[in-house]
């Protein structure tokens, strides 16, 4: 058995894991980020096809300013952020992740939440975000995106408890998250 907490794709994964049925006692996860709303899926939509048109084609740096400006980088910012990462290995190691992008539409079904998969879901599940998102990197987003992917979860998931960091970054810092995870994993449910 198994207590599993997952950030972004990686919650995804822990709650796929747990509706194939894997040995779980308790899942928390941090701002999934499936794509919630029809306002924004056309977006998604058309994301997923020009990065897997990328991909395909071997463009991973493509794929990952794809990415970026999905969620909010102006062409000047990436040209920026890519100057400064070839300062460093920044740029390189994270143009060498950039398939891992093409791979979470996949497994996050197309940034849809698998609604009746997860309903079969019976450990339980503390569903987290860190409120509006207001940091500059990700105002593509709308303001609420996590949070509505978080909302839909708790009310689908069966044993589900939401709670909200407010202001906490998507990258979120593990001395902001750590307390909140241990008094959820070490308590009776």
């Amino acid at each position: 058995s198994a207590h599993l907490f997952g950030a972004s794709s990686g919650g995804a994964l822990a709650l796929e894991a747990a509706a194939a049925g894997s040995a779980i006692d308790t899942i928390a996860v941090w701002e999934v980020p499936y794509a919630v709303g029809d306002d924004i899926r056309p977006r998604f939509e058309e994301y997923i096809a020009d990065t897997r048109r990328a991909f395909d084609a071997g463009r991973n740096e493509e794929v990952l300013e794809l990415f970026m400006r999905m969620t909010g980088a102006s062409d000047d910012n990436i040209a920026a952020r890519k100057a400064a990462g070839k300062q460093t290995a920044h740029w390189a190691d994270s143009v060498a992740l950039a398939p891992t992008l093409v791979h979470d539409s996949v497994f996050l079904n197309r940034y849809q939440l698998p609604a009746d998969r997860l309903a079969t879901v019976t450990q339980p599940v503390l569903v987290t975000t860190g409120g509006p998102i207001t940091v500059p990197y990700m105002a593509g987003l709308p303001s609420d995106f996590f949070d509505r992917a978080a909302d839909e979860l708790a009310d689908l998931l069966p044993h589900a408890q939401r709670e909200t960091l407010e202001g906490a970054d998507h990258v979120v810092d593990p001395q902001i998250v750590g307390p909140l995870l241990l008094r959820f994993f070490s308590s009776e449910h």
